[in-house]
Parts: C-alpha cells; structure tokens; sequence
C-alpha cells in the first residue's frame, strides 16, 4: 500500500469509527423525548435506553471474527447500508418496540463499524498498541464532545419547529444519507485482507475460551462498559426529573464528559505513563466512582455537569487500557478478542438498566443512580485482584 493510499484508508476508517456516534448521541439525548411520545414508564425506558448498545455488542463479536478472515472493504459495505437502513426505519416507527428493534439493528452497524478501527489502529502500531488506542480513543472522544452540542442543539430546535414527538424523527432521517455517501466512496483496493493473523478455527476460538487472561479481560470489559453506559443513559433522565433539563441543556453534560475522556486520553497518548493497564484501572475506577457518587447527589445541573466530567477524567483510561492490553497479549487474533470484549458490553449495560429501571421507577432515577458507583468500584477491586495474581503467577501484564 502506498504512503497516499494509507492515509486515505487511514481517514476514511476514522470517519466511518466515528460516524456512528451522530446516530447514538440521537439515541441519548432523545431519550426524554422517547419517553414522552411513546408514554414510556422508566421500566420501559430501561429496555429502549440501551437497545443500541445491546445490538452493538452482538455485532462486535461477528464483526472481530470476520476481520481475522475476511476483507475490510467488504465487510463495511453491508455495514454501512444496514445503519443507513436503521436510521429510516426508526424514524419513521409508529411504536417503542418497533424503535427498539431498530436501535438493535443500528447498534449491531454501529458494533461492527467500532471494532474496524480498533483493529486497523492496532496492526498500524504493534509496538505500542496501548499508546494507538488511547490515541484513537482520543478522536473518538474528541467527536463525543462534539457532536452532542450539535445534536443536543439540532434536537431542540427541530422539536420546537416540528414538535417534540416529530423533531428526533426528522433528524434520525436525516443521519441516512451520511452512511451511504460513506457507501459510496470505500477505499476497496486498500482495505484487503488482514496479514499476519491466524486464520479462525474452531480450535484456537476454544483455546482463546479457556485461557485465565481472556476472562480478566471480559470482567474487565462488561464492568467498566455496563457502568459507563448506564451513567451515561440514566443521568440525561435524572436530570430531566430533577431539573427539568432539555436537549439544550443535558447536551452540556454529555459534552462535558467528552471532554473529560480528551484529556485522559491526551496525556496517555502522548506522555510516558507510569501505571500498567491493571493498575491505572484500579486507580482510576475507585476515585471514579467517589465522584460519580458526589454527581448523583449534587444539588443543582452545573455541579452535576462538573463532576460528572470529573469521574469521565478518571475512568477515561479504563477502555484503552482494557482494548491495547488485550491486544498486547493476543497480537494474532485481535480482532476475535477485541469483539468479544465489545460483545460483553451490550448485555452488561441491558441487564443494568433493566436493573435501574426498576428501581428508578420505584425510588426515583437518582436512586437507581447508585448503581454505576457501586460497579466502578466492583471494577477497582477486582482489577487490583487480577493484577496481585498476575505478579504471583507471571502470566499477566502489571
């Protein structure tokens, strides 16, 4: 591949990583607007909240397998029209369910188009693949800061043009084009087959299954995602509840932990780090939590806002570090691990909401609140327990 080939692949790739957070970034801020034309109850609500990133982990899986085997270019042409497809057919839905199974779909798209640059990244730089996530992660973030404050703008006016049960459908709609102009100019001829890897067979997949590490790496995995994912969809409806906060206003509070994840994710792409993945996750989880917890109890929006991005800026590394350590240890069959990792995160963050869900629509959404803390800090211990064993055992990275 030539030097102008590469980098056309190179943002084209990074483009299509991050184009699915338009869509998703629609799914959050909307969900106060789900709930008011659908008449949703949170039970309900904690079904549709974390459709998308329930298909997203289905598809990450598939879509990790198929990158050891089969074609890039290939693989994202379907991709590309099934998100286009998504977006159509939630937009124009008549019922929740029927919105909830196209947030299923677009999320597998959204899974598959995550997991490509995940791998693309690490085969580029397999001499630092912690440093590459964290510097991908760092754009991914970047757009996550963003796109709300267009969304969450965008979202506020078409509701007060159309009204607010019309306003997200326009603009689901209108993310459709984006996938197929995406569609329409792959870089075929340079997104081949991977090189290097073991092709996939039954024998390794069962190999990779039992192997200790594998494991750490999905607890890891399913606990800082499930958490995560669950603040991030749960506290647009608290702030709703509490402060009768709008698209114009939570777009604040999703952009601040953005922003958050561009600084954490900065300075470990670019500076010297002295924590290994184990321990940085520790670190990072356990004073994540104290101040998520100090967010879910704070008296008014700003404060919210502010500390909300102070816990983002803690757990900021656990994803990258979690993703180049994986790949650091299963440098051949990346793509298969890297899936797997990504699949765990869908029903995780499923089974959570469900959980606050239920309990928001018993004791309020502040109450339900708690419970991405409490895994935060499940994820501390658990990552100082898989790092004390590493150092006994010496068949885990410190």
């Amino acid at each position: 591949m030539t030097t102008r080939a590469r980098w056309i692949a190179t943002v084209w790739i990074g483009v299509v990583g991050i184009s699915p957070q338009i869509v998703m970034s629609l799914y959050a801020l909307a969900q106060p607007a789900f709930q008011s034309t659908f008449r949703l109850s949170y039970e309900r609500m904690g079904l549709l909240g974390p459709a998308s990133v329930f298909g997203y982990g289905i598809a990450a899986l598939i879509a990790g397998i198929l990158l050891d085997s089969v074609a890039v270019a290939a693989l994202a042409r379907v991709v590309l029209l099934i998100a286009a497809g998504a977006c159509i057919a939630g937009g124009l839905a008549p019922y929740w369910v029927l919105l909830a199974v196209t947030m299923v779909v677009f999320g597998q798209a959204s899974g598959a188009l995550n997991v490509v640059p995940m791998v693309y990244f690490s085969d580029l730089h397999p001499e630092d693949r912690t440093r590459a996530m964290a510097r991908w992660q760092l754009w991914v973030s970047l757009a996550s800061v963003l796109i709300p404050l267009v969304i969450g703008a965008l979202l506020a006016s078409a509701a007060a043009r159309y009204g607010e049960p019309r306003g997200w459908r326009v603009l689901l709609l209108a993310s459709a084009p984006l996938f197929l102009l995406l569609l329409a100019v792959v870089p075929a001829r340079s997104l081949g087959r991977r090189t290097g890897v073991e092709p996939v067979r039954w024998e390794s997949v069962a190999a990779l299954a039992r192997s200790p590490f594998f494991l750490v790496v999905l607890i890891l995995g399913v606990l800082h995602t499930s958490a995560d994912n669950s603040a991030y969809f749960w506290l647009i409806l608290m702030a709703k509840e509490r402060f009768n906060a709008g698209p114009e206003m939570t777009r604040y509070l999703v952009a601040a932990h953005g922003t958050a994840y561009v600084i954490g994710r900065l300075l470990r792409g670019t500076l010297r780090w002295p924590l290994g993945p184990l321990p940085n996750i520790a670190l990072g989880s356990l004073i994540g939590a104290g101040i998520l917890l100090l967010a879910v109890r704070a008296p008014a929006f700003p404060a919210v806002v502010v500390l909300y991005g102070m816990a983002g800026l803690c757990t900021s590394l656990n994803w990258p570090s979690t993703l180049g350590y994986a790949g650091e240890r299963f440098p051949t069959q990346t793509g298969t691990v890297l899936g797997a990792v990504n699949a765990v995160s869908g029903p995780g963050t499923l089974a959570v909401s469900i959980i606050m869900g239920y309990v928001s629509e018993r004791a309020g959404v502040a109450t339900g609140m708690l419970i991405p803390p409490a895994m935060f800090f499940a994820l501390s211990l658990f990552a100082v327990a898989a790092h004390l064993r590493s150092k006994r055992a010496g068949s885990f990275g410190t």
